[in-house]
């Protein structure tokens, strides 16, 4: 499936396969492990990572994005878990540096995070489609799958029902069933 000229990406379903993939980046370099756990944990998009310094995560329960062209403010938390992966990441960072930064000191490209993410999948035995969103996709994924709420998936990807469940790449029959048993009238 493709759309306007650019690949249609899957988000990463099986958790194996994220364990392994985390394991491969760690031992690549830490910058391309915590991209990596930063993006499924926090579903933000790379161009709203990118902008990041470490004074916006550390020491925080949560972040606040001002996402789209209205500014919509999403507040994203940020488990003691992450926030464990922060501190460890940041500890030697001055507090105005950019979270996502190359060993020369500029804020990494979408192409370079592309290809982190496309290796280890690829490393990994990942066979499906892959990019930057993928990172996006498996958190909305995850997210659904662990707490079935919709209305949440909806307001976290800011799109419709059918819209959202498409992203997260549940096949037509499954979006169709799922719309169907929200929308059957209950007995009394």
């Amino acid at each position: 499936m493709e759309t306007a000229g650019r690949q249609f990406v899957h988000p990463i379903k099986d958790l194996d396969i994220i364990a392994k993939m985390k394991e491969y980046l760690l031992a690549q370099s830490h910058l391309k492990y915590f991209l990596f756990i930063f993006g499924i944990n926090t579903g933000l998009n790379f161009k709203e990572m990118s902008v990041l310094k470490v004074k916006d995560v550390k020491n925080k329960t949560q972040l606040s994005i001002a996402e789209g062209r209205n500014k919509r403010i999403r507040t994203i938390p940020i488990s003691p878990s992450l926030q464990a992966e922060i501190n460890n990441y940041v500890k030697f960072k001055d507090d105005e540096q950019f979270l996502f930064v190359s060993r020369r000191g500029k804020i990494i490209t979408r192409t370079y995070a592309w290809q982190i993410i496309n290796e280890a999948a690829e490393a990994c035995g990942f066979k499906e489609q892959v990019g930057n969103q993928t990172m996006r996709k498996t958190y909305a994924y995850h997210h659904f799958i662990r707490t079935n709420d919709l209305v949440g998936l909806k307001e976290i990807l800011g799109k419709s029902t059918r819209g959202a469940l498409e992203y997260i790449d549940l096949n037509e029959e499954v979006v169709n069933q799922y719309l169907l048993r929200k929308r059957a009238p209950k007995s009394l």
